[in-house]
């Protein structure tokens, strides 16, 4: 059963990441970055591309684990992609909130070596069961 969320959450992060990497075939972001990055000091930069490796080092074991299971379940390809999009939707997620609810997370001793990916999930799943 973890094992079966693991690669759900998996699945999702690698489709998003890959989507996101993937400008060209993706249609054109309705946000452009630049008027963020601008704004940031040296710090905050230097932070948010920590942030950003941590991410794309994560994405590259979803995307494995993708991989996998699209060879192994060719059939359910699309709707495990699908499965996985739902999961890594944070559409309308209030930042301040999501903090404190992973958080909380980490706060139990047995989620000390859950990856971020976890973390992320739970709170997600807790902010729509409210």
């Amino acid at each position: 059963m973890f094992y079966q969320h693991q690669l759900r959450f998996g699945l999702i992060l690698a489709l998003s990441v890959v989507l996101s990497q993937a400008s060209p075939l993706v249609a054109e972001e309705s946000v452009r970055f630049y008027p963020i990055w601008k704004n940031m000091n040296i710090k905050q930069k230097q932070q948010f591309i920590s942030g950003y490796i941590y991410g794309s080092d994560d994405a590259k074991r979803i995307i494995d684990i993708a991989i996998k299971f699209i060879r192994d379940n060719p059939e359910q390809a699309v709707s495990g992609l699908e499965r996985i999009k739902e999961v890594y939707d944070l559409t309308g997620m209030d930042n301040r909130k999501l903090a404190a609810q992973i958080d909380e997370y980490y706060s139990d001793p047995e989620h000390a070596g859950e990856a971020l990916s976890m973390a992320v999930s739970s709170a997600r799943n807790q902010s729509l069961s409210r």
